[in-house]
């Protein structure tokens, strides 16, 4: 299930975050996509790849139609 995010853009200026982000949704990561995101995780994350302990959700956000 999609979420979509309403974003003001004035305020995305204020955070010098100045990029036309268009529709944003935020939805769990399916089973069939952990080992990319673990990756991409590992790749780009400050604290890299953190193991899943316990009832864990993963989350991602996706720049595009809602």
């Amino acid at each position: 299930m999609l979420v979509p995010l309403n974003i003001d853009p004035e305020g995305l200026y204020k955070w010098g975050m100045q990029r036309d982000l268009g529709a944003l949704a935020v939805r769990l990561i399916e089973k069939s996509e952990e080992a990319r995101y673990r990756e991409l995780m590992a790749q780009h994350h400050d604290l890299g790849d953190l193991a899943k302990i316990g009832h864990t959700l993963w989350y991602v956000a996706e720049q595009g139609e809602a």
